[in-house]
């Protein structure tokens, strides 16, 4: 179901066959899909773009801005004040968007140039770009416009540090 090549009926490659897991990104991402009959493939496109990536011996983890945004894919629309389309910032931002100076209540509106009025169109920005790619992120904060620059980041960089075990106690004498 996923490892080679696509190719269209004359032959022609159109991309790679891969695994697709909604949301993860661990090397078991994608089982629960194998054999579902179910296929996905990236363009040769985007695989061209990535190409100087992988032969300066850097990896393709996912790049994370550091925000939660309402999962409801609800649009912010365009209100009185002339505020655009865009995305909440929910919860305390994280890791390269706290770093930038974003808030919550901050209305993500563009990133790295594209519009993002809801999840999907945010995701596939994103899908363009990797961990330590460096993005430009465009917001409203109380009804002004502001842009932040920030180093995406990778899972790993954003997830809280594992607790560390009590020490053992030591027995008396």
């Amino acid at each position: 179901n996923y490892g080679g090549p696509l190719f269209d009926i004359e032959g022609r490659v159109l991309g790679v066959c891969v695994p697709l897991s909604p949301g993860e990104d661990d090397e078991v991402a994608g089982l629960e899909w194998y054999d579902s009959g179910i296929g996905f493939a990236i363009h040769t496109e985007q695989i061209a773009a990535r190409l100087p990536r992988l032969m300066e011996g850097r990896d393709l983890r996912r790049g994370l801005l550091g925000v939660a945004l309402d999962p409801g894919d609800r649009v912010v629309g365009e209100s009185d004040d002339g505020q655009p389309a865009g995305l909440r910032v929910l919860g305390e931002p994280r890791g390269p968007a706290l770093e930038a100076g974003l808030r919550t209540d901050d209305v993500i509106t563009h990133v790295a140039g594209q519009p993002v009025p809801t999840l999907t169109h945010l995701r596939r920005v994103m899908a363009r770009h990797a961990a330590g790619d460096e993005v430009e992120v465009r917001y409203w904060r109380d009804g002004d416009a502001a842009t932040a620059r920030l180093r995406l980041a990778a899972m790993e960089e954003l997830r809280p540090p594992a607790p560390r075990p009590a020490p053992a106690p030591v027995p008396e004498p």
